[in-house]
């Protein structure tokens, strides 16, 4: 069940991303524990992402680059997913106290920049963002594999 506190509450509407429930919470903090100590929980959380996404994100990057939608750059595949995965991380980071670190305005907002940022980073043409991120699918998105995230 939802933590509806106040604190809750204030987190989730001070700006940026909306505050995670408890248990994201909770592996965003063994996360955050495991870097400071033998880095165990963040291997294995990392195997099992790179495991469920990282193969299709470097097959989509790659038909990306063959439509001409994004250009190839110096950096591995897997190393700019990886780069885009800590982004999000980071910025999670930042919300994960009752009061933000930081304020990047509305959540919505904040998802503008980062996937605008994201997308430049890992190559995708001005073109490319501008026609695909605005654009509506033409089916609701399908639920995630799992529900275990970084």
């Amino acid at each position: 069940m939802p933590d509806n506190s106040p604190a809750q509450a204030k987190a989730a509407t001070a700006g940026g991303l909306p505050a995670a429930p408890d248990s994201k919470q909770q592996r965003l903090r063994l996360m955050i524990t495991s870097h400071l100590d033998d880095g165990e929980f963040a291997r294995l959380l990392y195997t099992k992402i790179d495991d469920l996404i990282g193969a299709k994100f470097v097959d989509s990057l790659d038909s990306a680059v063959a439509s001409g939608d994004a250009v190839r750059l110096a950096a591995a595949p897997r190393d700019l997913f990886w780069f885009a995965h800590h982004t999000v991380l980071t910025a999670a980071l930042t919300r994960l106290p009752s009061t933000p670190c930081l304020s990047y305005g509305t959540a919505a907002s904040l998802e503008r920049q980062l996937s605008e940022f994201i997308l430049r980073g890992i190559g995708l043409t001005d073109a490319a963002i501008a026609c695909y991120l605005d654009h509506e699918l033409s089916q609701p998105p399908a639920r995630p594999a799992t529900a275990e995230s970084a």
